[in-house]
């Protein structure tokens, strides 16, 4: 125990009684054990580069996990049954054709675990299994206005999200949130706006879609509102975990990072 108090720096208390005065007592039946999953990472055609390696350098640097990299020049020849969790980053899978898809999604519903990010939901959202759904966006066609050279700019970053922090609200009662407070704030890079899902909402942009700080085009607002920012749902045997934002940019925005561990080694 000392040596483990050492190694994570972390202070142990000792305790007289399993009993608590609040929660699950110790060593109950709702306390389970969470075992290591195997755990493979696409990469290759369609895949970011740089979202596939900020994954990358997560797992093995922060949490110093084995992780088996999937290239889809040879996904076909790959037998997903012998991983548990399969992460699919963001990129454009529009090159990918539907037996790839066909494949994984048969994996899921035999009880794996997928985990996509960003662009990579707009593949689930279009699978009738899923419940995952885009929302409208409320686009300026700026092309078709009579505006001057130096407003052109101007007039198209209103329809943009170059990097802003917005509140979400947080379902604390799910596994995926564990660790966090009843609010968490999310990084937004891009725009990407979907639906709260019916059952399996964790963290969501209400009705305030107005930046904590950075910038935000004024008609990126409304779609946000009442937007999924985290969320899960069952897919036969299996589950899929849709992260809408990135939770591991550049390796610097930490609060996300325990819902990435989260969405690895727990059962929800």
């Amino acid at each position: 125990m000392q040596e483990c108090a050492s190694t994570f720096n972390s202070r142990f208390t000792e305790v007289s009684t399993g009993f608590v005065s609040q929660g699950k007592d110790f060593g109950s039946s709702s306390v389970r054990l969470t075992k290591a999953p195997k755990i493979g990472l696409l990469k290759g055609k369609g895949v970011s580069s740089y979202n596939f390696g900020e994954w990358w350098y997560f797992l093995e640097q922060d949490l110093d996990v084995p992780v088996t990299t999937i290239d889809y020049e040879y996904f076909r020849q790959i037998d997903l049954h012998e991983y548990d969790v399969l992460i699919m980053p963001d990129g454009r899978y529009s090159n990918w054709n539907s037996s790839e898809f066909e494949q994984l999604k048969a994996w899921v519903k035999q009880g794996g675990r997928l985990i996509a990010q960003s662009s990579a939901l707009n593949v689930l959202s279009a699978w009738e299994e899923t419940s995952l759904k885009g929302k409208e966006r409320n686009r300026t066609d700026y092309e078709d206005k009579d505006y001057t050279y130096a407003l052109q700019e101007r007039a198209a970053i209103s329809n943009r999200i170059t990097g802003a922090i917005f509140k979400t609200r947080v379902d604390q009662t799910h596994p995926l949130a564990f660790g966090y407070d009843s609010n968490y704030f999310t990084l937004k890079l891009s725009e990407h706006y979907f639906e709260k899902l019916d059952k399996g909402t964790v963290f969501a942009i209400e009705e305030n879609a107005s930046p904590i700080s950075g910038f935000a085009g004024s008609n990126t607002k409304e779609p946000l509102k009442h937007s999924l920012v985290l969320g899960t749902e069952r897919l036969g045997r299996g589950t899929v975990v849709y992260f809408v934002d990135n939770p591991v940019f550049r390796g610097f925005w930490y609060g996300a990072k325990q819902s990435a561990a989260n969405a690895l080694f727990f059962d929800f």
